[in-house]
């Protein structure tokens, strides 16, 4: 993935339990995220502009 997508300078996301395995997260094509991961919480708000 490093050398695939390393150089666009864009955060990568890996080992999301999201679409097909539980707990079957929807991630919407073309939607802007918000990603918040810390010690104590993750959280990802999606909007449709």
């Amino acid at each position: 993935m490093l050398d695939a997508l390393g150089s666009l300078n864009v955060p990568i996301i890996a080992d999301v339990e999201c679409g097909h395995v539980p707990p079957h997260l929807p991630i919407v094509n073309g939607a802007r995220g918000h990603v918040v991961h810390t010690a104590t919480r993750s959280a990802l708000t999606q909007t449709l502009d």
